[in-house]
């Protein structure tokens, strides 16, 4: 074997253990990600389910309007308070 065929092995060596670990990276990245979006759909359906019927129509009648959170716990939190009021019928 010559010395330039010995470096080219060594050097092709390299470039599959390089692609090697390219490969397992990619499906690391992947795997990854996979796992996070599926979380956070599920983390959204839960959310879906427990949002009122009116709220829930009005997001899917309008898809394109974007909802903060923000928003949406504070009309939650004044949906609650509305709920829970104490009505007084008064003194007749």
């Amino acid at each position: 074997m010559t010395l330039f065929e010995i470096t080219c092995s060594f050097f092709s060596a390299i470039l599959a253990s390089n692609y090697f670990f390219l490969l397992l990276g990619a499906f690391f990245s992947w795997y990854f990600t996979y796992l996070y979006y599926k979380k956070s759909s599920d983390d959204q359906e839960k959310l879906f389910k427990i949002i009122p019927k009116e709220i829930r129509t009005a997001i899917i009648h309008n898809p394109d309007s974007k909802i903060i959170q923000d928003s949406l716990s504070l009309i939650l939190v004044k949906l609650k308070e509305y709920e829970n009021r104490n009505v007084d019928g008064g003194n007749f």
